[in-house]
């Protein structure tokens, strides 16, 4: 009976492994599709709900995208992505791109703090409204 026990732990624990290999295979997929300069908007979309869908362990490697991005339409995806996914610990990188450069990517932001913070986000928004000529 405890060889069978050990045999089925060791298998749960090899499906455990598997699965995440296969999130971050997914979570790598998803990022390439978002990030290849011939995708169009449905196909950024779709890997945008791929990752939501994900979720927290996509975290890291979506800050990692906001922070070290050229390309504004990445950034803003990130944002968008993070404020969905709706994980606290991304609520100083997205309210960071409240100050980026390019307008497209302050939007975003917008919309990204939003949905993780909430009302709260709302005095915030409006002071960054103020600076904005």
């Amino acid at each position: 009976m405890r060889m069978i026990t050990g045999i089925a732990a060791a298998a749960i624990i090899s499906i455990g492994v598997s699965c995440a290999d296969s999130q971050d295979t997914q979570i790598t997929k998803a990022l390439e599709q978002m990030k290849s300069i011939t995708a169009k908007s449905s196909s950024r979309t779709a890997a945008m709900n791929i990752l939501i869908g994900i979720g927290k362990p996509a975290v890291p490697r979506l800050l990692k995208e906001l922070k070290n991005n050229d390309a504004k339409v990445i950034r803003s995806y990130m944002c968008v992505t993070l404020g969905k996914i709706g994980d606290k610990s991304a609520t100083d990188a997205v309210r960071e791109s409240l100050k980026d450069e390019e307008p497209e990517v302050r939007a975003a932001a917008c919309e990204g703090i939003s949905e993780l913070i909430g009302e709260e986000a709302i005095p915030e928004l409006i002071e960054m409204f103020k600076d904005v000529h």
